[in-house]
């Protein structure tokens, strides 16, 4: 099965809990709102506020659990994968399989919901500015800010693994054309 972590593994993972939640209930709610008219911050009760920074709370942690489950998964699989096919046992071979399908899985469907978008975005696109809905400038505004945000976060993925693959002496992959050769050119060569 699946090592135990250490108990000071423990300890660090429940101070971030604490952390995060004393942090979420003094934070002050930053969202976008999507055609919901929400109250002015003043107006909200303490109640209200409580709930809301709760409920930030308990997201934060549902994800920072969820993000150790996955990582005690990966290395599990790769630990799976490091041993040679004929030694692997028949509980391993079916975790492995089920860890590959659960990911095709996730492939498929976010394939599926990529072209959702490009359809939406193409549709909205189609209508005339000043024929579109509120709802449809709204949709077309969330998309497009999470366009950018994937874009950023690809730049910021593909600096991180250049800094890495430096780090370690590997060869760097260019992309794009390649730099412009410098030449001296000598204009008048017979002279």
């Amino acid at each position: 099965g699946i090592k135990q972590k250490p108990e000071e593994e423990w300890t660090k993972i429940r101070s971030m809990r604490e952390e995060i939640q004393s942090r979420a209930w003094r934070a002050q709610i930053q969202q976008i709102t999507v055609g919901i008219k929400q109250k002015p911050e003043e107006e909200k009760t303490e109640d209200e506020l409580k709930g809301l920074n709760q409920c930030e709370a308990r997201r934060e942690i549902k994800s920072i659990n969820a993000k150790e489950q996955a990582v005690e998964r990966k290395k599990y699989i790769e630990r799976i994968l490091a041993t040679p096919e004929a030694q692997r046992t028949g509980e391993e071979l079916k975790k492995l399989n089920q860890f590959e399908a659960q990911r095709e899985k996730k492939n498929i469907r976010s394939k599926e919901r990529c072209v959702e978008k490009k359809e939406c975005i193409e549709r909205i696109l189609a209508t005339p500015e000043a024929q579109r809905t509120e709802e449809e400038n709204l949709n077309l505004r969330i998309l497009f800010i999470a366009k950018l945000r994937k874009n950023e976060n690809d730049r910021l993925r593909r600096m991180r693994l250049k800094r890495q693959k430096r780090d370690l002496g590997l060869p760097l992959r260019t992309r794009g054309r390649p730099p412009k050769q410098t030449m001296v050119v000598r204009k008048f060569a017979d002279v």
